[in-house]
């Protein structure tokens, strides 16, 4: 019991980090477009 509970915290955790890792990666991916356009705009 105390061996699947501490699997399914495992799990959970590991979704929150990809979710948190998949929000960054658009973040980042949002941010560069935004430079990209700034630096566009610039020229």
């Amino acid at each position: 019991e105390t061996s699947f509970v501490r699997i399914d915290k495992v799990r959970h955790a590991i979704e929150t980090i990809n979710k948190v890792t998949r929000t960054l990666n658009n973040l980042g991916i949002s941010l560069n477009l935004h430079t990209n356009q700034g630096f566009l705009k610039n020229e």
